[in-house]
């Protein structure tokens, strides 16, 4: 009996270290998010895609919209959606960023110079 006492022990040790490790994991990924959301108010129009590496970090995905190249970052998390913020390049430059501007170039209104074509 004793030595099955000491198993079960060391099943709930080994849980609850399992468990520790993964709240820490969620813990580090949502400072992570949270620092990414800050380093977008350092972005700038005419930054070279080296650049924004250096300030935004590897991507999660890439996307090419009206020949608009998207950097796509996870920025934020809410109940189980993740929003994020596409930064969009031409010839290898920050033309702009944000929804409003991906959703332009998904809907072709982005001029071949990057700029979002306004609304008449």
């Amino acid at each position: 009996m004793r030595e099955m006492a000491g198993t079960q022990d060391d099943g709930i040790t080994r849980r609850s270290l399992i468990c520790a490790a993964l709240s820490l994991t969620a813990v580090a990924c949502a400072n992570q998010i949270s620092e990414r959301a800050n380093r977008v108010l350092d972005l700038q129009i005419g930054m070279s895609r080296d650049e924004v590496l250096a300030t935004m970090g590897q991507p999660e995905r890439r996307e090419v919209h009206a020949g608009v190249e998207f950097l796509i970052y996870q920025t934020d998390t809410r109940e189980g959606e993740w929003n994020f913020t596409p930064v969009g390049l031409v010839g290898g430059r920050v033309t702009g960023w944000g929804r409003v501007y991906y959703e332009g170039a998904k809907a072709t209104r982005i001029e071949p110079d990057g700029s979002l074509r306004r609304k008449i």
